[in-house]
């Protein structure tokens, strides 16, 4: 094979690998913080929706707000906590009455994750929802991601 050959060859792979390396290579973005969001779900008068969230396999403490939401986005209640390896937290939603109907409550729930866990630990939420007269839980909804 030719010298001339050889180089246009190699002026070839060249140019695919550049071509590669543009299409793949993206620039770097500050790495979004993970976030876990329920669906939306209600209760009623007589019903209190508790959202428990726990870190696991962790060392240290993840700051995190844990939010509910009402249909439209509006915040119905929000609390900032501290996700300390193996213990839980909970943030409780009694019924607030802001239908016309007044006899239900829609809503969903976000976790805020402020920092991301070490990428051996993971965080594990439930939404839970108690009868209020007998202090039962009569649902459970169990990790967004499954």
């Amino acid at each position: 094979m030719s010298k001339f050959k050889i180089l246009t060859v190699a002026v070839g792979f060249a140019f695919v690998a550049v071509a590669c390396l543009v299409h793949f290579v993206r620039p770097v973005h500050a790495e979004q913080t993970p976030f876990f969001v329920f669906g939306v779900t209600g209760i009623i008068p007589s019903e209190t929706a508790r959202l428990n969230v726990v870190s696991v396999g962790v060392r240290d403490a993840i700051p995190a707000q844990l939010v509910f939401l009402d249909g439209q986005g509006s915040i119905l209640m929000q609390s900032a906590v501290e996700l300390v390896p193996g213990r839980s937290v909970s943030l409780d939603l009694p019924f607030i009455e802001r239908s016309a109907s007044g006899n239900r409550l829609s809503f969903y729930t976000r976790i805020n994750l402020l920092s991301k866990p070490d990428k051996d630990g993971y965080v594990v939420s439930t939404l839970e929802v108690i009868d209020n007269n007998t202090g039962r839980t009569i649902r459970v909804i169990v990790d967004p991601e499954g």
